[in-house]
């Protein structure tokens, strides 16, 4: 008995079958999710992202950087 005559008779098929149904309800999904009307406001809120002013950022002192040990 070959490896061949193994393998076709090992009832491989079942995997792949499933990796593709898994593969085309996670595309559906995301198909769904970025063309549904649901999400237009979301969709406008993450468009409008990268043009919003980054908010103020407060400089460090000096001793909030010192371990207690070194004072």
């Amino acid at each position: 008995m070959s490896l061949t005559d193994v393998m076709s008779g090992a009832g491989l098929w079942v995997f792949p079958s499933i990796a593709l149904l898994i593969f085309v309800v996670v595309f559906g999904a995301a198909i769904w999710r970025a063309w549904s009307p649901a999400g237009e406001a979301s969709r406008r809120r993450m468009a409008a992202l990268p043009l919003q002013d980054d908010p103020a950022v407060p400089a460090r002192t000096t001793n909030a950087t010192k371990p207690e040990a070194a004072r």
